[in-house]
């Protein structure tokens, strides 16, 4: 009986060691969850604040560029317009030059015109006179002629 009751007592002595290392891995398993569960918590924690400062530093920058796009969008728009203006110029310029252009040949064009028209005059005027001073010169001359022939006859009629 002393052995049986040694034997039990080592039996539950070994049951109790082994329900001891159970319960101590158990309560070391629910420390590692409750280390793992606020470690997660913690890891999930420090992810929503990068992901909200990461957020806020992205707005941030798109803040930031999209300054620089309305920026550079309204200088492109003064640009666009000062060239505009700048062609415009130099279009009613140009169409300024190409009327005065005109305007200068239309005056040679008028100029030589005229002098062609008193060269034209001239001319004509001169030839007249010419025709003019031949036809008299042919008139005194018949008058000349019938002046000696009525003479010339007259005297030998005499």
């Amino acid at each position: 009986a002393e052995a049986i009751m040694q034997l039990t007592t080592a039996s539950i002595q070994g049951k109790a060691a082994q329900s001891l290392d159970v319960l101590l891995n158990r309560v070391q398993v629910e420390n590692q969850r409750y280390l793992f569960t606020a470690a997660l918590s913690e890891l999930r924690t420090e992810l929503q604040v990068r992901a909200r400062n990461d957020a806020a530093a992205l707005r941030s920058i798109t803040t930031l560029l999209q300054r620089e796009v309305d920026s550079l969008s309204q200088r492109m728009r003064e640009d666009i317009e000062r060239m505009k203006h700048d062609i415009q110029v130099d279009m009613n310029n140009r169409k300024g030059e190409a009327k005065e252009e005109q305007n200068s040949l239309d005056q040679e064009i008028q100029d030589l015109n005229n002098r062609f028209t008193i060269s034209l005059s001239d001319l004509k005027t001169e030839i007249e006179q010419s025709i003019k001073w031949d036809l008299t010169r042919r008139a005194l001359a018949l008058v000349f002629g019938l002046a000696s022939i009525v003479v010339v006859t007259l005297l030998a009629a005499d």
